[in-house]
């Protein structure tokens, strides 16, 4: 079994999707990336900690993603499951995907794309047409580690959801951060799809009863620039007069994750919950996973709030989490 890494320098990589993988047995991993470097400067800067039954299974390629395909084709197995995880920026996503069907067809692909599924609606809708014009769909997966974390309950009727991710850490020198934002990152990415695994409700018939968004004080400092970028939302959503909230934000005196239900609290598991998720990947299992269309449709949502943006309000970091709730 052999899966192929798109994105491996980068940050996720290193702290979840190597040590994750690290679970995996019998995985032949090979990391594609940009970076001259060897392999054992690879294992050296990128799994550090890893063990010796992991890296003699861990390969690395440098590659020039204009020519892609012809650079990986030689690793790639005839006649055998090939998985392809996609951690890159949305941009670099439709070009990857462009390469990896030029893959013979009489061999399977696997692919496993992480979120964001898109920039926006427009560039979803685009990486859409490409994966059914070229028949990816059932080759296609979304990842969202949220939904395979620990203590997740799935209910029929509720008055009352509240979903919290509020992080300690902030910036940390990620600069691509702040063409992103919170709402992007966590609540089209994450806390929608969250919701709609407990509650299973309509997606479509949510409406927005209110949208703050806050950023700490110190984040321009860090980033070197002006910004009006986000680093809290806090939302109110109505379901046919059921009352939902979600809140995430970065910088705050501690990390809180949780979901409460009527005022009954279900911390989430701080686990790698990227273990979950490959194994579920490996053994197909797609209803695991979000849809493109759910993917989509959490972007028509996610659209309308940022419609509803002025300008943020601010916050010190390391405020107390709990005074945020």
């Amino acid at each position: 079994m052999r899966l192929f890494i798109f994105g491996s320098t980068g940050d996720l990589v290193k702290r979840k999707i190597l040590p994750a993988l690290h679970h995996i047995p019998k995985l032949e991993v090979y990391a594609i990336g940009r970076k001259n470097i060897s392999r054992e400067e690879y294992h050296k800067g990128y799994c550090p900690e890893c063990e010796i039954q992991f890296t003699n299974r861990l390969h690395y390629i440098n590659v020039d993603f204009d020519n892609l395909y012809e650079e990986i084709k030689n690793y790639i197995k005839e006649k055998e499951e090939n998985y392809f995880y996609l951690s890159l920026p949305p941009d670099m996503i439709l070009k990857v995907l462009k390469e990896l069907v030029k893959v013979e067809n009489n061999t399977n692909i696997r692919i496993l794309i992480e979120k964001p599924f898109g920039s926006s609606l427009k560039e979803a809708k685009k990486l859409k047409k490409f994966i059914y014009r070229e028949k990816l769909e059932e080759n296609i997966f979304l990842a969202d580690h949220y939904l395979f974390k620990d203590n997740i309950p799935q209910i029929k009727n509720f008055s009352r959801i509240k979903i919290v991710s509020l992080e300690k850490v902030g910036l940390e020198n990620r600069g691509y951060y702040d063409s992103i934002g919170a709402l992007k990152d966590m609540i089209q990415s994450h806390l929608l799809n969250l919701l709609l695994k407990i509650t299973r409700i309509n997606i479509k018939e949510i409406i927005i009863k209110s949208a703050e968004f806050k950023q700490y004080k110190e984040y321009e400092q860090e980033l070197g620039m002006k910004s009006s970028t986000e680093t809290f939302v806090k939302l109110e959503l109505d379901y046919k007069g059921k009352k939902i909230e979600l809140i995430t934000g970065k910088a705050f005196d501690k990390k809180l994750g949780f979901i409460e239900i009527d005022g009954e609290r279900y911390n989430l598991g701080e686990e790698n919950s990227y273990i979950k998720l490959f194994q579920s990947f490996f053994n197909n299992k797609k209803k695991e996973f979000p849809t493109i269309e759910q993917a989509l449709e959490t972007w028509k949502l996610s659209e309308k709030i940022i419609a509803k943006k002025k300008e943020v309000d601010y916050y010190p970091k390391n405020s107390l989490a709990e005074n945020f709730l």
